[in-house]
């Protein structure tokens, strides 16, 4: 990776204490997934990223529950839609490839910025995927290389689930229209895993979250995240609240007083209004 700092200088360092929350979270003896190479991956750098965020317990909460749920959305697709092929946009530190099982007969490709590729394949050279995996070195801002190497990706898939984690509040809303144009002229890029948020759930993030990430900050504010997808071609399949599966699970989303009362008192009702804040979708073509 390019420095040993603990600020966040680009998009692609958000990997590391992404990977720093994963390993925390195994660590746990309620943990909600098991994540034996995170920690590897996270090296001090990103150990010591993940203490200077402030509200460090709800940003690890949020990591936890956001690789549950969409570890649980990746197996039900393929299981249930007979994938054959994963392409992850924006992979950074992902280690599904090596964690996740029944994944055997599945062609799996990582796209990210040739830095991450090459620190995730140095730091895992020992480690097995559990996938046939493929790593493409790509900048998925540079439309003309991006549209080949899908071109080349499709012609050889029957059935494309995609994933992108962390990925889209990055990219300014034009950008998004372009990609979700992209991947859905291709004929075989069927499925779409993205974890989503409104505006008002950025509202409450913490000050201090956000001026730790002033070098890379969230641009994707729709006024409806589903809507702007269905407006380019997408059907909403499935979503999944974080905060239902923290409820589900027995661990409430950690918030400072009195933001915890209110949230217990929440938590007590059969639907909490707030549970559509944030959490994962399934997009899938509307044909499908």
């Amino acid at each position: 990776m390019q420095n040993q700092s603990s600020s966040i200088y680009h998009v692609s360092d958000t990997a590391l204490w992404i990977a720093a929350y994963r390993a925390m979270e195994s660590e746990r003896k309620d943990s909600v997934f098991k994540d034996p190479l995170a920690l590897l991956l996270a090296g001090e750098r990103g150990k010591e990223m993940a203490k200077k965020m402030k509200s460090m317990s709800l940003m690890a909460w949020v990591v936890a529950f956001r690789t549950r749920v969409i570890d649980r959305l990746i197996l039900n697709t393929i299981e249930n839609k007979n994938i054959d092929t994963v392409i992850n946009l924006g992979s950074g530190l992902d280690t599904r490839p090596y964690r996740l099982d029944f994944l055997s007969n599945i062609n799996w490709f990582e796209i990210d910025f040739p830095n991450m590729i090459n620190y995730k394949k140095e730091v895992l050279i020992n480690a097995s995927p559990k996938c046939n995996l493929s790593h493409v070195e790509l900048d998925l801002s540079n439309i003309e290389e991006r549209r080949k190497i899908f071109s080349s990706i499709n012609s050889k898939a029957k059935n494309v689930l995609l994933l992108s984690e962390g990925v889209i509040s990055y990219l300014k809303e034009e950008d998004v229209a372009l990609l979700s144009q992209d991947l859905i002229s291709y004929s075989n890029f069927n499925y779409w895993i993205q974890d989503c948020y409104t505006i008002n759930m950025y509202k409450v993030f913490p000050k201090r979250w956000k001026k730790n990430m002033n070098s890379s900050p969230f641009q994707f504010f729709p006024k409806d995240w589903f809507d702007f997808f269905v407006k380019h071609g997408w059907s909403k399949n499935e979503f999944i609240s974080f905060l239902a599966e923290g409820k589900k699970m027995g661990r409430l989303t950690p918030m400072p007083f009195p933001f915890n009362v209110i949230n217990f008192f929440l938590s007590l009702l059969s639907h909490n209004p707030f549970e559509n804040l944030y959490g994962a979708v399934l997009f899938s073509k509307k044909n499908k």
